[in-house]
């Protein structure tokens, strides 16, 4: 804490505190009743509403729960108490009206509306439309925000009305959503010929420019209306719209899903991860796939540009990610960032199968809610203990028989039952168990099938010979893995089978490769880890569960009801199963009756699991995004964050006071002591009003999206490289780039660390020194134990507090020295073996690095170390793709990676420009690895073509840019002219 005082901070007006009529503010002791609610007295304050979001007015009154009502039954009288407008740092409008207004919200509307007129001040202000189908009993939608205005435009005049012959996707598009035909169309091409009921309820809604959250089962179809408001917000709106994805592969999938729409329409769709997509991003409309880390960068440059104004409508799936950890900080602070500074003007959607408390959640996003029990494709639950299959109710209702010797948990003749005509997913506690799971499963199927010319020896449960089963598509998914660089000897006993396992140990491009096998049927059992659950849409008619852990916790009903949904492929499967298979029957079968029968978890908020250091981010992202800047600002625009509806207003008070304390002391805030309305030269303590400004510390933390504890690390550590750094090896700022937390790597082999240290070359030796490692501590580690597990944070004194200690100097150091030859194009199978690593895990380490390194290059741009700046800049691109610094350039031309980019700059080609002018016979005939010369003419000519729309690309990056700046001289020659 600052001093022996106690810190107090006055009311006075800051960044984020504009003046309001205190006309327009009922006294503390006012009552406000329902029944006697003035109109004209929010229309009063909703006028007073701009639409600058750095000078916005306290949104967070309570009119608009006092407006939201329609016909619904009486409700008994309630007094809601308002506080003055010089609100105590401890009293906040939401938390005082929170209860209140729960227990009096009719947000929700009524299944059917009586043909009784309402009352016009008890009217809703915004929603028109029709109420859902009263048919639907379950499903419910509830008001929004009342400052969210209507945002239903007409479609362009270029668009044409379907044809009354037009199918029914493309004329209800039309009708519901006023999109063009060409959308239509292209959903129909993709299968999808008919809307389900609930998205009819949705959509009209979503057309009028409310905010909306909705909660379906798995495969329910919940990302089609989100879709469609994505493009109406581009097309129609002419606005910037961004849906945010929790995870690289899924945005990867849905950009390229939505570039259809895009080659069609003209619309630009981007894709926003790693290092892909524009920053800071171009101006005019577009639809921008991020992953949460991207989507809050994005966020940020536009808040800091004044262009927040251009974003229209923001979807995010998987909206249980908000209390998921750091990630979920990052999602939960940004939201709050767009309900705080654009009130209404900025339609969100929030999608989940897995959030039992969406109206807390719809009410904290101003949304309405809209939940269903609907599934296209049923899904019947099991548990197996023993031989016996029980359902929910835990009632037998078959035994299994065993279909081997070896099958002594039946989970063969579980597979046996749908394969190979359906699929099976069985998710494991472990990647080792993956593995060895799909070994086992294999070495049973040998024995039935035959191996190597050898005659069966059992007989065949399976509906079919699952050897002869599209043996030709999986001998070309052998040859497709062995031309990624697999080498893993047990691809060519397994996959024949149509065995394979999913798990971070497997390349991107592997993983790719098994997907795209398991969606199409070539591969029929998968075994995975829990995270495929969240991943990819690979759904399978069976889905088995083996075991109730993922490594060493139990499983939570929300992963459990993630699990179970990857079952029922709509189209495909009739209806899907699970399987939940305890390892150990005796001691899990109280959190297996947990699991099948209770509610699942509700989603709480990751600021109040991560308090220690993620209340200290949002306090600084406050202060330095200009949007507030005195406490009572800063307490303001937390009251829209999730967790202020999830604890105390006392807690939530000294959290604030803790962290502006914390924030204060290392250096990231100064205090800036004003007199408030004063003329006196000394004002009194009464008069004086504390505001807080950024340092230059303060403002790279921010910028680098670096939680307060790791900037401190950093600061630290660039600032003994500024001192001396050595320059003649890629060791030294491999160093600084790789991750301080979070490694890829499962546990550091401290053996394996100590011997490869023993061997380094003497300038590696000074660079360890350097750094901070110590060899005794290295020894003594390998001595006592093979392993040391990596904790991030520990309790002390029931705070969670952030370790950092030489453990961590010794286990980025030795990623260090792997991504070091990483990036020297040294085959990944070799660096593998050298330190004992996965490929998977190697690939995973080079991609942390490269987003780092971002980080740390934009902590050293708010530092003002240049030339540090610079030599990362310069690095980047060698840790996107792994290769030295002359062929990064070709890396950006389609079907062209590391190995084939070596390949060209060993031919002779020196850049883009002259690979676009080659002729394919010569480039088939000097650049090695192209296969056969029928195939390599044909893939020159592919990479040729590339690389002339690659350069057109550029072409016209650089005519925009010159387009700009010559617009930009003649504005300002307009101003300076005479007039």
């Amino acid at each position: 804490m600052l001093g022996a005082r106690k810190r107090t901070y006055p009311h006075g007006m800051g960044v984020g505190e504009e003046n309001l009529d205190p006309n327009l503010i009922p006294p503390r002791h006012t009552t406000l009743e329902h029944a006697d609610f003035d109109p004209s007295l929010e229309e009063a304050f909703f006028a007073t509403q701009t639409t600058d979001y750095h000078h916005h007015p306290q949104h967070h009154l309570p009119f608009d729960h006092l407006t939201c009502q329609t016909n619904a039954p009486p409700q008994p009288t309630r007094t809601i108490t308002t506080p003055p407008p010089s609100y105590r740092p401890n009293v906040r409008y939401d938390l005082l009206l929170r209860d209140a207004s729960k227990a009096n919200r009719s947000t929700n509307i009524s299944s059917k509306l009586t043909s009784t007129p309402v009352p016009k001040h008890k009217q809703s202000r915004t929603l028109s439309h029709p109420i859902p189908s009263p048919q639907r009993k379950t499903s419910k939608l509830a008001h929004h925000h009342p400052s969210t205005p209507n945002l239903a435009l007409p479609g362009p005049s270029g668009h044409r009305n379907p044809p009354a012959t037009a199918s029914s996707i493309i004329r209800t598009l039309h009708d519901l959503c006023g999109l063009p035909q060409e959308i239509g169309k292209i959903y129909e091409e993709k299968g999808i010929h008919k809307l389900y009921q609930w998205q009819e309820e949705c959509l009209p809604f979503l057309k009028q420019g409310i905010s909306l959250v909705y909660s379906l089962p798995t495969s329910g179809g919940k990302t089609l209306p989100a879709e469609l408001q994505l493009l109406r917000c581009s097309l129609l709106q002419q606005k910037k719209a961004l849906f945010v994805l929790p995870f690289i592969s899924i945005v990867a999938e849905k950009a390229e899903s939505l570039s259809r729409f895009s080659n069609q329409l003209t619309d630009s769709v981007e894709a926003y991860y790693s290092h892909m997509g524009k920053m800071p991003v171009p101006p005019g409309k577009q639809i921008m796939v991020a992953t949460i880390e991207k989507a809050f960068a994005i966020v940020n440059h536009m808040i800091e540009e004044k262009r927040l104004d251009e974003l229209g409508c923001v979807v995010v799936d998987e909206l249980h990610m908000v209390g998921d950890g750091d990630r979920g900080v990052l999602l939960e602070i940004m939201l709050s960032k767009l309900v705080y500074l654009r009130p209404g003007a900025i339609q969100i959607i929030g999608m989940s199968a897995t959030a039992p408390n969406i109206e807390e959640i719809a009410y904290w996003l101003r949304a309405g809610e809209y939940t269903s029990p609907f599934r296209p494709v049923p899904l019947h639950e099991y548990v197996k203990i023993g031989p016996s299959i029980m359902d929910n109710s835990m009632k037998e209702v078959r035994r299994l028989v065993p279909v081997h010797p070896n099958d002594r948990d039946h989970l063969l003749a579980l597979c046996s039952e749908v394969c190979p005509t359906h699929s099976v997913i069985i998710f494991c506690s472990s990647k080792d168990q993956t593995t060895k799971c799909a070994d086992d499963l294999y070495r049973m199927m040998a024995s039935i099938f035959g191996q190597n010319g050898q005659n069966p020896t059992h007989q065949n449960p399976f509906q079919a010979d699952m050897l002869e089963y599209k043996k030709a598509d999986k001998a070309i998914l052998l040859s497709n893995l062995k031309s990624v660089g697999s080498k893993d000897s047990i691809w060519d006993r397994i996959i024949p089978y149509g065995v394979a396992f999913h798990n971070s140990s497997l390349t991107s491009e592997e993983r790719e490769l098994i997907e795209q096998g398991f969606s199409d049927r070539v591969l029929t059992v998968l075994t995975s880890t829990t995270t495929l659950s969240a991943g990819v849409n690979l759904p399978a008619r069976r889905v088995i569960i083996r075991g109730i852990k993922t490594g060493i916790e139990n499983i939570t009903a929300r992963v459990y009801k993630q699990m179970c949904g990857r079952a029922g492929r709509a189209g495909m499967d009739d209806y899907g199963e699970s399987f939940l298979m305890p390892m150990n029957p005796k001691q899990d079968t109280a959190h297996v009756k947990r699991l099948v029968s209770s509610p699942m978890e509700p989603v709480l908020s990751s600021l109040k699991g991560a308090c220690s250091h993620a209340i200290k981010r949002i306090v600084l992202d406050s202060v330095c995004g200009g949007i507030a800047n005195t406490f009572t600002g800063i307490a303001t625009f937390l009251s829209c964050t999730l967790i202020a509806q999830q604890i105390d207003a006392e807690v939530w008070t000294a959290k604030i006071t803790a962290a502006l304390d914390y924030l204060i002391s290392q250096g990231f805030l100064v205090v800036l002591v004003h007199a408030e309305g004063s003329h006196h030269a000394l004002p009194s303590p009464e008069e004086q009003l504390e505001t807080f400004d950024a340092t230059p510390l303060g403002h790279a933390c921010y910028k680098s999206t670096l939680s307060p504890e790791e900037a401190i690390v950093l600061h630290a550590e660039l600032n003994k490289a500024n001192q001396g750094m050595v320059l003649s090896d890629d060791l030294h700022l491999c160093y600084l780039t790789v991750p301080l937390f979070d490694l890829p790597l499962d546990a550091t082999t401290w053996q394996c660390l100590y011997r490869i240290y023993e061997g380094l070359p003497d300038i590696h030796r000074k660079i360890a020194d350097m750094v901070g490692v110590s060899p005794g501590q290295m020894f003594n580690n390998s001595e006592m134990c093979d392993r040391v597990t990596l904790r991030r944070n520990e309790v002390k004194n029931d705070v969670l507090v952030t370790r950092y200690d030489s453990n961590h100097v010794c286990a980025r150091f030795f990623g260090a020295l792997a991504l070091s030859e990483l990036i020297q194009e040294t085959p990944i199978e070799a660096v593998s073996a050298k330190y004992g690593l996965p490929r998977g895990s190697l690939e995973n380490l080079r991609k942390s690095a490269a987003t780092y390194a971002r980080m740390v290059m934009n902590f050293c741009n708010k530092m003002g170390w240049v030339f540090l700046e610079a030599l990362l800049q310069k690095y980047c691109p060698r840790f996107d793709h792994g290769v030295k610094e002359e062929i990064v350039p070709f890396m950006d031309i389609p079907r062209v990676g590391n190995i084939r980019a070596r390949h060209l700059w060993n031919a002779g080609y020196r850049s883009i420009k002259e690979i676009a002018l080659a002729k394919a016979p010569d480039m088939a005939r000097k650049v090695r690895g192209l296969g056969p010369p029928n195939v390599a003419e044909r893939l020159a000519g592919w990479i040729i073509r590339g690389a002339g729309e690659l350069l057109e690309k550029q072409n016209l990056e650089m005519r925009k840019q010159l387009q700009a700046t010559l617009e930009l001289e003649a504005e300002l020659h307009a101003r300076i002219a005479p007039s």
